[in-house]
This record gives structure tokens, C-alpha cells and sequence, in this order.
């Protein structure tokens, strides 16, 4: 969440005024960092011991 909090408003700041749809990129981003805050919970699950909370 923190992550959100941070990245959303400097990356959409970064790169609104090269889009065209405002509300596409902000969903993009949005999607982006839950894809890949899954993606970083399998990889770690799989290469550490432990167990899902």
C-alpha cells in the first residue's frame, strides 16, 4: 500500500503529459504494481522457506 502511495503520484506526474488518456494511465500503473507485487510473492515464496500468512 505504501508503495501505491508513493509510486502512483511521481510516476503519473512523470508521464501524464505524454498520454493521451489520463484515466487509462493511472489504471495501468494501478495494474502494473499488482501484477508485480504478485509476481514478487510467488518468486519469494518459492525461493524461501516459509508459508503464506
Amino acid at each position: 500500500m505504501l508503495t501505491l502511495l508513493i509510486e502512483i503520484p511521481i510516476i503519473y506526474n512523470l508521464l501524464k503529459r505524454h498520454v493521451d488518456s489520463k484515466k487509462k494511465l493511472l489504471w495501468s500503473i494501478i495494474g502494473s504494481n499488482i501484477v508485480t507485487t504478485a509476481m514478487v510473492a510467488v518468486i519469494e515464496r518459492m525461493v524461501t522457506d516459509g508459508h503464506w500468512m
